[in-house]
């Protein structure tokens, strides 16, 4: 009887993708040897494997997840959809020298979890982001036309916000039977 040798490609939480050739001793076995390799910060995300001789792909598993929060913010502006609906622009508010300076941000639909007429709600991290490269861009934009100002020079104006939570359910590990043929 020949022995059924598999390869498999095995994604990385770092992003890289390690590929296993010759594995001869079962995918059980194969399973455990990821589980003990890869338990610390570097974890393994999901692997797809194939056999070696007819090219055929006999199981992709995915790693357990745990659950996740993600803090999101509701911003009480009134979103303004662009042209091709694709997303929505946010108006954020900056201060210099006691004027109001008013830039339209971008979200694309994708990253917007609710959006209303008077409301749009986003992630929290992902509003830091946007309002610090606008106050970057604002600055670059005074600087181009020569103007004498700092960074701090340039603030953000008054917005209404609250909090919200979401929890992203984990999901259970999925690994081959232990007499997989």
């Amino acid at each position: 009887m020949a022995t059924k040798t598999y390869e498999a490609a095995v994604k990385l939480s770092t992003g890289q993708v390690v590929v296993y050739h010759n594995i001869n001793t079962g995918l059980y076995k194969f399973h455990r040897f990821l589980n003990e390799k890869f338990s610390g910060e570097q974890r393994w995300l999901y692997y797809k494997v194939r056999r070696k001789s007819t090219k055929e792909i006999v199981g992709y598993y995915r790693n357990s997840l745990e659950p996740i929060k993600i803090e999101l913010i509701r911003l009480y502006l009134k979103p303004i959809c662009n042209e091709k609906g694709t997303g929505y622009f946010i108006p954020i508010t900056y201060i210099r020298n006691g004027y109001d300076i008013v830039r339209n941000l971008f979200v694309a639909k994708s990253q917007i979890e609710n959006v209303a007429e008077n409301h749009i709600v986003i992630p929290k991290k992902m509003l830091e982001i946007m309002i610090e490269k606008g106050r970057e861009d604002l600055y670059q934009y005074y600087l181009t036309n020569h103007h004498q100002l700092d960074k701090e020079d340039i603030r953000l104006g008054k917005i209404l916000f609250d909090k919200q939570i979401k929890e992203i359910e984990g999901r259970a590990e999925e690994f081959p039977e232990l007499n997989f043929p």
